[in-house]
């Protein structure tokens, strides 16, 4: 009797060791990355200024206009994430803000590596060309 039980357990074990490992293989998001992403949203929630030296801009004037804008975020939530490249991932955020509060809205976003640094990217517009392999624009588009 007592090896039985022990079999069971044992093969239930294996079981959830095995759906462990292949859930970690699919999402394949290293925690360094969603680490990031969480810091930059709950900067985010403390001053716009504090959360732009988390951000990449193409330019100064949309630096600029990100702290200005005085958005803070107020809550969120994670809903997915995705590998594009060794350097680019993608992720789907619902987001409520100061200028929506009540309202929770679907958001892309991505944490890229940029000459070995991370940066949280607002759109996919401008994510830098040298890092969009396997990058679908189409995909990450507000229509």
């Amino acid at each position: 009797m007592k090896k039985k039980v022990f079999t069971i357990i044992l093969a239930l074990s294996i079981i959830v060791i095995i759906f462990i490992v292949i859930c970690n293989c699919k999402n394949n998001i290293p925690n360094e990355i969603t680490n990031f992403m969480e810091e930059y949203m709950n900067a985010c929630k403390i001053e716009m200024a504090k959360s732009v030296n988390y951000c990449y801009f193409k330019t100064e004037e949309e630096r600029l206009a990100y702290v200005n804008s005085n958005n803070l975020l107020i809550g969120y939530k994670i809903e997915s994430s995705k590998k594009i490249n060794d350097n680019l991932y993608q992720f789907t955020n619902l987001v409520e803000t100061k200028n929506r509060s009540g309202h929770y809205i679907r958001v892309y976003n991505f944490v890229a590596r940029i000459d070995g640094k991370l940066f949280f990217i607002a759109n996919v517009m401008n994510v830098p060309d040298e890092i969009r392999e396997n990058l679908d624009v189409n995909l990450y588009s507000y229509k």
